[in-house]
């Protein structure tokens, strides 16, 4: 919900209500909603892919027709995407390109944006995330945590300091993980 009246429903199709949940209307977007996240100031943002690309946009109470736009198109088709949002103006964006299909692209991307999105900087994973899927999960804007992995390689790293830096904080043989 990006208030009280107006939230989404997404999967392979798309709702919206206005009135609080009490009827659900279904919108058209050009391709699917792969992910949808609200930051901690209220705004609220969805991945779409459409083919082989992805779009960002920052979501308004109206309807997908009013959603507006941010205009980043991202280098390559993505598999497993997280988008963590911190606030109106800073997300992070993961995603893991298939070791399958012989990609030289293949393994772990993190970006991230202070920008609302318009403009996103590629980041380093740290090892050893730098193959794995992985996930960022803000507490606030300068206290992030990541987690990567496939079943038997896993690691959980803090960065106290809005990602500059990540230490690593556990290791283990944990299977898989959300």
């Amino acid at each position: 919900f990006t208030d009280a009246q107006n939230g989404w429903i997404y999967q392979k199709k798309l709702f919206h209500t206005n009135d609080g949940g009490q009827t659900w209307r279904q919108e058209h977007p050009r391709g699917t909603i792969i992910q949808m996240g609200k930051a901690t100031d209220g705004s609220f943002w969805a991945l779409e892919q459409a083919r082989s690309d992805l779009t960002l946009w920052r979501v308004s109470g109206d309807s997908y027709a009013s959603w507006i736009k941010l205009g980043y198109q991202f280098p390559f088709a993505m598999n497993q995407v997280y988008l963590s949002i911190i606030d109106d103006q800073n997300a992070w964006m993961s995603y893991w390109v298939t070791f399958q299909t012989g990609d030289p692209n293949a393994g772990s991307h993190l970006y991230r944006t202070s920008d609302g999105g318009i403009n996103w900087e590629r980041v380093t994973p740290s090892k050893p995330c730098n193959f794995y899927p992985l996930m960022v999960s803000p507490v606030d804007s300068q206290e992030l945590w990541m987690g990567c992995g496939f079943p038997y390689v896993n690691a959980a790293f803090e960065s106290p300091d809005g990602g500059e830096s990540w230490y690593e904080r556990q290791r283990g043989e944990w299977g898989s993980f959300s």
